[in-house]
Parts: C-alpha cells; sequence; structure tokens
C-alpha cells in the first residue's frame, strides 16, 4: 500500500487510525505487534479512502490536510492540487459562503458542528449538494490540532424532495379542482 498523501495529512490519518486501534498499554513489545498494527493501519487507510462518503481534514487556517478518495471523485479534483494548497472554503459555492462562515464560528466555539448543508463546486463547475458534520481534534493540553469532517452527498435525496414537493402541489391542484367539478356538478342538480 502506497500513501497518497502530504506528510502533514499521513500525521492525521495515522494519529486518528492508531487512536481508534492501538491498545493504551503493551506489555510485550514484539515485532509481530508492530506487523500487525501496519497491517490494520493499511486496512483503515483503505477503508477511509474507499468509503461511500467524504472524509477531509483541515488547519486552523482551514487548508486542506488530507481528502479521502471519494471527495476528490465527487469534486473531479486531483489530491496534489488540494492538499496543503487550498483552503476547503475555496470549495464552496459562493452563494453558500455566509452560511458557511456561520457555521465556522459555530465550530470555533464548540469544536463541533453536525448535519449542515453545503454546496460545493467540483472542478467542472456543477455544485453537489452535501451535508457535513465537523469535529476539532485536540492535544492532550486541549490545543486544537486540526478538524476532521465527513461529508455526505445528498443531492439525490434533495432531488427526491422536490419531486415529492411539485406531486404534493399537483395533487392538492387536482383535489381543489375535483372540488369545484363536484360543485358545478351539484349546482347543475339545482338548475
Amino acid at each position: 500500500l502506497t500513501f497518497k498523501l502530504e506528510p502533514a495529512a499521513q500525521l492525521v490519518r495515522n494519529n486518528f487510525v492508531k487512536s481508534s486501534i492501538v491498545p493504551k498499554k503493551r506489555n510485550v513489545p514484539s515485532p509481530d505487534a508492530d506487523a500487525v498494527l501496519n497491517e490494520t493501519l493499511a486496512q483503515a487507510c483503505t477503508l477511509h479512502d474507499q468509503a461511500g462518503c467524504g472524509f477531509h481534514a483541515v488547519s486552523a487556517d482551514g487548508v486542506l490536510l488530507a481528502v479521502n478518495d471519494r471527495l476528490l471523485e465527487w469534486l473531479g479534483l486531483q489530491r496534489d492540487a488540494l492538499v496543503g494548497k487550498r483552503r476547503f472554503r475555496d470549495l464552496i459555492a459562493p452563494d453558500g459562503l455566509a452560511e458557511f462562515d456561520r457555521q465556522c464560528a459555530r465550530f470555533a466555539i464548540t469544536g463541533r458542528v453536525r448535519n449542515f448543508d453545503l454546496e460545493m463546486v467540483g472542478a467542472d463547475g456543477r455544485h453537489r449538494l452535501m451535508r457535513a458534520s465537523v469535529t476539532a481534534v485536540r492535544d492532550a493540553e486541549g490545543r486544537f490540532l486540526y478538524g476532521q469532517a465527513l461529508l455526505i452527498d445528498i443531492a439525490a435525496r434533495h432531488r427526491s424532495e422536490r419531486v415529492a414537493q411539485r406531486t404534493y402541489r399537483a395533487l392538492k391542484v387536482l383535489s381543489a379542482m375535483n372540488a369545484e367539478l363536484v360543485n358545478a356538478d351539484q349546482e347543475k342538480d339545482f338548475l
């Protein structure tokens, strides 16, 4: 397995995975344990990159430290054009920047923001609707290390909701027209 990340992103990913899988105390150091750890780390990195959702990590100033393959695929972008070079904010649609900034302000205060919608712009200029949750990762002294985010593509859900709303409005109009026809039929009987 070869990693496609910059050193800072590698550190982010390794710290995340190791904190999830490494026992807090190892009584007997063993080369086998290191091999198992490396294999588990490789498997976790593969899972991370091939997940059905987007993952990314950002520095305190919003620069992308790591981006998984799924998010790159959705946006049609390359890792080497983003990691360490661009801010996540640069990927947000212009009309969504005010809301994004509000969520960032909440994140700065609470260290966590869950389930907010944002529209991202891909390499081809097309917009993609996402639902995001972001969590701050801090060191033992409580200092901010990086933010990690999960993104879910909700474009299909959003399209379905719009279709359902149009269908509801059409049914409402048909129902009103039906009521008028029934009314007209009843009035005909009185004349």
